[in-house]
């Protein structure tokens, strides 16, 4: 096999395979010309071609999501590095195993003056595991092994172990003039042995942790974004009875006797229900909450304890009153913990889940007569999508109306919540789409779908996606949350008009294009979207004004 004569990148084709890295996210460009040729020589890696690196590293971000190995992403050198980085600080704040590989001058070259150099040694110091950068023609067998050694730790920090949730790492690769020259491939067979750390709860923590339980009247369970979880499932369902357990969509979790629409529940509270609601112990894991009210009430109303479970440092303190971090994964220490809590059933969290009942049934009631609306096409959609299927949630509207939804089992949530930028939605699910056996539906506005709409310039559109684009002519956010109704600028600078076509952006990428505009339409038209063995868009025009009006009223309608 003829490959690149670089001898830094003929120890990346080694150890990358050798760790289990398959995908190779490739930009086009000169400068990386040596790991262009590495790369696609190698029958070990599949490699996928995306001119624009923004674009490029929001699908290698849907595919590590998927399939939960890191990602190669290749870059040349200059700016073409920093496109990157919205990627990167979603990844890191989501544990996503990307592994950045940017070509780049030699070090005489940097700040001289030579086309596409800038400093990217460390670039991504603040939201990055680790960072390096490898010897290209290692002179020793030294810097043969700091070389080796530094690949090997990248890919140590980008999975999660024991020291590390896993994440972003980055390996910066100065290459000479000439890029192009070849020789025969000599692999590398040898292979370090892995050590596999296991995980074994601490009794002191326990007790700890058992003590506190068995103390607190008012217990709440509060779970963030994370990926589905059958063992601990089992776990939160024994102690449901005695704790009050809050989730969201993007928590992946399906037991009863639990509360999944937060928003829906503690909205209409009165001062009194909210003092009452108060837990005296909070215990929390997973990443993200999408649900700003149960991050203010909290901070508002604290708890009298607050546990963090979190597999490593540093701790998460969203409710600013965290009291205990323990450093497991969840599902092994719930495991362990409900062997030892008292078995009780909690007339506190009776209540609420009787009260969750009730606002249930108002929101079925308002439901059924409530104007057309993102809100109703939300609603129509989710009782459309099929089970076993994957959502993408875009970040603003969308993934809050989902929030209020009862959604059927057996479908599996993702939303970009690491960061909850509106870049790359469209990317990040093009990329969970080309690896997943599933149909993927993205449900994004209008907004976030223009933001991205490089995510369809390339070859490699998988047939089992489908977009459902919800257009309320820009930025309907801003109608109800507080602040930019009263600024005088709503409509000229919060909010974006606009007049692009999506029909003419399906039509320019060859993607099926659908349109609906009430919900009859939805319905008919989202059926052949989902029947087609092709891409699709489904643009759903929304009214514009009245969207947040009618959201305020959905809210008013729960208490009766």
């Amino acid at each position: 096999m003829i490959t690149t004569n670089k001898k830094s990148v003929q120890q990346l084709l080694d150890k990358l395979w050798q760790k289990g890295v398959q995908h190779i996210v490739i930009s086009p460009g000169s400068r990386n010309a040596p790991m262009i040729l590495g790369f696609t020589s190698h029958d070990k890696y599949t490699c996928l071609s995306v001119p624009d690196e923004r674009t490029a590293a929001f699908i290698a971000l849907g595919i590590a999501d998927e399939t939960k190995q890191p990602v190669a992403l290749v870059c040349t050198s200059g700016s073409a590095l920093l496109n990157y980085y919205p990627a990167v600080a979603e990844a890191y704040y989501r544990n996503i195993p990307l592994i950045i590989l940017s070509a780049d001058r030699p070090a005489y070259l940097i700040d001289q003056g030579d086309g596409q150099t800038i400093r990217q040694k460390n670039v991504f110091a603040n939201h990055i595991l680790y960072s390096a950068e490898l010897n290209e023609t290692p002179q020793s067998g030294k810097e043969e092994q700091e070389n080796i050694d530094r690949i090997q730790a990248a890919l140590r920090f980008s999975k999660p172990n024991m020291l590390s949730n896993g994440g972003p790492v980055h390996l910066n690769m100065p290459f000479e003039e000439p890029l192009y020259n070849s020789e025969e491939y000599q692999p590398n067979l040898k292979t370090s042995k892995t050590i596999d750390l296991t995980e074994e709860v601490s009794d002191t923590d326990i007790h700890m942790i058992k003590d506190i339980w068995n103390t607190s009247e008012k217990k709440m369970v509060l779970i963030g974004q994370m990926d589905s979880d059958p063992k601990l499932e089992e776990s939160l369902f024994k102690i449901s009875e005695n704790a009050l357990i809050l989730s969201e969509t993007t928590s992946n979790i399906e037991i009863s006797g639990i509360i999944k629409n937060i928003d829906r529940l503690i909205t209409p509270f009165t001062d009194d229900e909210k003092e009452v609601f108060r837990p005296d112990l909070l215990i929390t894991f997973g990443g993200n909450v999408v649900s700003k009210r149960i991050k203010s009430f909290l901070r508002a109303h604290q708890p009298k304890n607050h546990i963090h479970i979190q597999k490593t440092s540093p701790p998460l303190n969203t409710y600013q009153c965290l009291t205990h971090h323990v450093e497991y994964s969840p599902s092994v220490f719930l495991e362990k913990l409900v062997r030892s809590v008292q078995k009780n059933s909690s007339d506190w969290v009776a209540h609420w889940l009787k009260l969750d009942l009730s606002r249930q049934d108002a929101h079925g009631k308002y439901m059924t007569h409530a104007p057309y609306s993102d809100l109703t096409v939300t609603q129509k959609i989710c009782d459309l999508i099929p089970e076993n299927s994957i959502i993408h949630l875009a970040n603003s509207t969308p993934v809050r109306y989902a929030q209020l939804l009862n959604w059927k089992n057996g479908l599996e949530f993702k939303c970009n919540r690491g960061t909850s930028g509106i870049d790359g939605i469209v990317s990040t699910a093009i990329g969970n789409a080309i690896v997943s056996s599933k149909t993927v539906y993205l449900i994004v506005g209008d907004l976030s779908f223009f933001y991205d709409t490089n995510a369809w310039w390339h070859r490699h559109i998988p047939q089992n996606i489908k977009v459902i684009v919800i257009n309320n002519s820009g930025g309907g956010i801003f109608r109800f949350i507080d602040g930019p109704n009263s600024t005088g600028q709503l409509e000229n600078h919060f909010e974006t008009h606009q007049k692009n076509s999506i029909k003419h952006i399906a039509l320019g990428f060859d993607v099926n294009y659908l349109c609906a505009s009430n919900l009859d339409m939805v319905e008919k038209q989202f059926k052949i979207l989902s029947e087609s063995d092709q891409a699709g868009i489904l643009e759903i025009t929304t009214p514009q004004i009245q969207n947040a009006e009618i959201l305020k009223q959905y809210f008013k309608n729960l208490i009766h």
